[in-house]
């Protein structure tokens, strides 16, 4: 399906709608300005509208545990309150406002410098497939930044996206010319070209596959906007450990599926004895063994698992050892690689000593994201400057490491800043 100029049509129709799409755009930025208070006040009504249980029949029908619904159901209410997207353009924009000109007294300065934060104009986003409803929450964050925006679902994510976007141009129909959807598949390529060519910027979530083909469609003239694809770990100081830590990280890794760019696909040790690793892999299966039983992968981690058996003999090979558990598997690797792992409850152990967490972690330069750490209060200042030395982006615990808060930075940088620029008018 397809919404555009807040009209529900059928993929038979994109062809048609992609023509005119350019000269929408320009109709809209000839004609009219986005007031910031008129998204965040419907999104506010939006989310009144989750907690009074009116989607609750679109949510209920996605492939995940009642309890990890719930998790996302809080997050995207807190998301969209009036409350948080203020302070979010507050915090994101540096306490300055769209559209007001501001005036800098600069050094040296022989004439008046007038400044101001402008929308970039059009943004085209093209959604990631491992998150339901992410699409919906860049989108916002292009209309409070005052862009027209043009969505590319994900296979994985239609529905629920559609309808909440809908819903937010019923609320408000001041939003209707600032909201395009399509569910073009990549592999139509004219078609993702003549949207990427609409627009301003091309904002991407996805796999180094799926964005090396995108920019290879695009002119220098247009931004291109990437958020990920980002690989996340844990640091662990093996004299930090105890029950509550080995089984939040269970529950993290089981409850995510590993299938976030926030998510441990790697737990480092702080060590260089392979046998401290073997030991620490004896100790947490169990762990997860006891969440995997409660919130059972009822997926293709079972392909995963026949993916580890497959090569069990070669991995042996090299001092590696598998240690299977009941519906998943702790891999101890005798290496430093920064890898993602089989998924699905199915982690891999290394060892990292702390000397060696920048020259192994560097090698990963914007690949890497999160790092859920785990150690004693007073290394908490070495270990933290060691990993953003290592270009980390983000430390957490290993509970939190996927949690998502409307003030989280986004790989180094805010989503505002980026969907937006200073303009500036000399007299």
């Amino acid at each position: 399906m397809i919404l555009y100029y807040g009209k529900i049509y059928k993929a038979e129709q994109q062809n048609r709608l992609l023509k005119k799409l350019p000269l929408d755009i320009n109709k809209t930025l000839t004609n009219s300005r986005l007031d910031p208070m008129v998204v965040i006040n419907a999104c506010d009504k939006l989310s009144s509208n989750i907690i009074a249980g009116q989607y609750n029949h679109l949510l209920y029908t996605l492939d995940l545990e009642p309890n990890v619904i719930k998790q996302h159901l809080a997050s995207a209410i807190k998301f969209l309150k009036k409350e948080s997207l203020l302070a979010k353009m507050q915090l994101e924009l540096n306490n300055m406002q769209l559209y007001e000109p501001y005036t800098d007294t600069l050094p040296f300065a022989s004439r008046t410098i007038t400044k101001c934060i402008n929308p970039l104009g059009a943004l085209f986003h093209v959604a990631a497939g491992n998150v339901n409803g992410l699409s919906a929450c860049t989108l916002v964050e292009g209309l409070l930044g005052g862009n027209i925006n043009i969505l590319k679902l994900s296979r994985e994510d239609k529905e629920i996206t559609f309808q909440l976007l809908l819903e937010l141009i019923k609320i408000e129909p001041l939003l209707i010319p600032y909201i395009y959807v399509f569910d073009t598949p990549l592999q139509d390529i004219k078609a993702i070209k003549k949207m990427a060519l609409a627009s301003n910027a091309v904002v991407t979530w996805g796999n180094d596959v799926i964005l090396s083909d995108i920019k290879k469609l695009l002119p220098t003239s247009i931004k291109f906007i990437e958020w990920g694809h980002k690989v996340s770990c844990c640091y662990i100081d093996i004299t930090a450990v105890n029950d509550n830590m080995l089984y939040d990280l269970a529950m993290h890794i089981t409850i995510t599926k590993q299938l976030l760019c926030s998510c441990c696909q790697v737990i480092y040790i702080d060590t260089d004895d392979l046998d401290i690793i073997y030991s620490f892999c004896e100790k947490f299966l169990p762990y997860l063994e006891k969440v995997h039983k409660i919130y059972p992968i009822n997926h293709i981690g079972a392909v995963a698992q026949s993916t580890i058996q497959l090569y069990n003999s070669n991995l042996l090979l090299d001092n590696n050892k598998i240690f299977k558990g009941y519906g998943c598997s702790v891999l101890a690797k005798n290496d430093y690689n920064l890898e993602t792992s089989f998924m699905f409850g199915n982690c891999l152990v290394k060892r990292l000593p702390r000397e060696k967490i920048v020259s192994t972690l560097q090698t990963y330069k914007g690949s890497i994201q999160t790092v859920g750490l785990v150690c004693h209060k007073n290394d908490i200042t070495e270990l933290t400057n060691l990993l953003l030395s290592a270009s980390v982006g983000c430390i957490k615990s290993p509970s939190e490491m996927s949690a998502a808060f409307s003030f989280d930075a986004l790989d180094g940088d805010y989503p505002l800043r980026r969907y937006t620029r200073i303009t500036q008018i000399e007299k």
